[in-house]
């Protein structure tokens, strides 16, 4: 029986069901209410498809083959501001002391203001609400101590919590420093009393805060770099009715020698933050989620080779560290790791060449993938394991960026028919490349021993949008499979630029 409160709607008989239903009827339900809605301009004539296993699909969703913006103009949301990334700056937010200043949540200037891009971030899909979720940017752009997402229900950028008032970055400005700092400027703007450094949270009972800020105990770390580290904790398994955001092996801190390595949560429905047991010793991966053992892994150590696996334990809220009997090829830039829910496997997309040589050090260079996958029951488990290199049949060609390179992109797993996609990131392009598993492969023997096949694609109409400077969107899981409209969601660095959805030509082997 569903557990989980149900949402404000219409009608006692809808909110009697989503109370007491089977999961299959609550996620039908869903599915209709998602679509409700869901109207904007030169899509509010566009009817909803009707799949008779799974609800109403929302009007906005693409059609086989096809991407979309989705997102609304700028100026244009019918609820006011959140059309795009920008129209949510902290300048227009109430919880901002200084409002209509930047300050104190952003200097304003070239190097760390709100208007630069969030490269080196990646985000997290939180699937209780349908909202894709990030914390921070890259290079501090987005310094504000609080998750943000995109709502796929209103089709909206909002906040989702209340941060608290700091204020790093407007010390160093009045202090006259250049840009960037040293590191021991930064220290200096962050006195003891207001910043832990053993955890790198700010010290909620601090006595400077304004009044009505402070909290007890260490919360909302710092944000930046936060690359791939965000994973969504489901509702069922935090039991609240939002689930929570695990924020791991990722920088999340501007002062890297304090330690400000992942290992917190956020829950959603307290807006709270908590720290794990224990944190992972490295900053560096891309952690992935799996339900049935309730533990989240991820792979690396920094390096371009490593053994060593980091493992949570979700409930305990403690990690192990699990090594492997042989080393395989990691590289910290795109990729991302993923679950292939189907065989169960682990699968690290390493930007390497045949010689190992990975796209870290040749920067702009042309690296193809080479994919390495562990049984995910293996690592979480007690024995011996190791991960195999996958052989991949290459039909077509690598995705590639403007600049001939592929270590800014970054792979998602479709459900529906099990299978790895990628789009280049480069701006007016038309292809996605599929990833297909072994035919007829059923045992992990076969996922690991056969031949998988790489073929590209494209769009039958529309093309990516990644307007402005270097494309280095899809930078690691910045794209998202939607249950609910069977499409991929994404969108690029640019605070301004659109959020487009796209879906794959055939999904389970027939036309859609």
């Amino acid at each position: 029986m569903c557990s989980l409160p149900a949402r404000s709607m219409q009608g006692d008989l809808i909110v009697d069901a989503m109370r007491t239903c089977p999961d299959l009827t609550r996620r039908r339900i869903m599915g209709v209410i998602a679509a409700l809605p869901l109207l904007r301009p030169g899509l509010s004539g566009a009817q909803p498809e009707r799949m008779s296993d799974r609800g109403m699909i929302p009007g906005w969703a693409p059609s086989a083959g096809r991407i979309v913006s989705i997102g609304y103009p700028a100026g244009k949301h019918p609820r006011g501001r959140g059309a795009t990334l920008a129209e949510i700056s902290p300048a227009y937010q109430s919880w901002n002391p200084n409002a209509p200043s930047l300050s104190p949540y952003n200097a304003g200037i070239a190097s760390y203001g709100w208007h630069t891009n969030y490269g080196y971030c990646g985000s997290s899909f939180n699937t209780d609400t349908r909202q894709i979720v990030m914390y921070g940017a890259g290079h501090s752009s987005i310094n504000v101590p609080a998750p943000y997402c995109f709502d796929l229900n209103d089709l909206r950028w909002k906040w989702l919590d209340r941060p608290l008032p700091f204020d790093a970055f407007k010390c160093i400005r009045d202090k006259g420093y250049s840009h960037p700092p040293t590191r021991g400027q930064m220290e200096g703007c962050y006195p003891p009393e207001q910043y832990d450094y053993d955890w790198g949270d700010l010290d909620g009972s601090w006595s400077g805060w304004p009044s009505g800020y402070g909290r007890p105990g260490k919360i909302q770390p710092v944000p930046t770099h936060t690359r791939a580290g965000m994973v969504h904790l489901p509702a069922s398994v935090i039991g609240n009715s939002k689930g929570a955001l695990l924020l791991c092996g990722a920088y999340t801190g501007v002062l890297a020698n304090a330690g400000n390595f992942g290992g917190h949560v956020f829950d959603y429905d307290t807006q709270t933050w908590s720290r794990l047991n224990q944190r992972p010793p490295s900053p560096l991966g891309s952690p992935v989620f799996d339900g049935q053992t309730r533990k989240v892994v991820y792979f690396g150590n920094g390096g371009n080779t490593t053994n060593i696996y980091r493992v949570l334990d979700v409930d305990r809220r403690t990690w192990i560290t699990r090594n492997a009997s042989a080393s395989c090829f990691y590289t910290t830039d795109g990729g991302g790791q993923l679950l292939h829910k189907a065989s169960r496997l682990h699968i690290v997309p390493a930007h390497v060449d045949a010689n190992g040589t990975s796209s870290w050090g040749t920067r702009d260079g042309w690296i193809r993938y080479r994919f390495f996958a562990t049984p995910f029951d293996a690592i979480v488990g007690t024995g011996h394991f190791a991960c195999t290199e996958l052989t991949i049949n290459v039909a077509s060609s690598w995705p590639l960026t403007s600049q001939g390179n592929n270590r800014y992109l970054g792979w998602s797993y479709c459900p529906e028919d099990a299978c790895l996609y990628i789009i280049n990131g480069e701006n007016g392009s038309n292809k996605y490349w599929k990833l297909a598993p072994p035919a007829g492969a059923v045992t992990h023997h076969d996922y690991l021993t056969g031949t998988w096949t790489l073929t590209e694609h494209a769009f039958v109409s529309g093309t990516l949008s990644s307007p402005g400077g270097r494309p280095r969107s899809m930078m690691y899981n910045r794209m998202q499979w939607d249950v609910e409209s069977r499409s991929f969601i994404w969108w690029p660095d640019s605070i301004d630029g659109p959020v487009q959805a796209w879906r794959p030509l055939k999904l389970s082997g027939r036309d859609i």
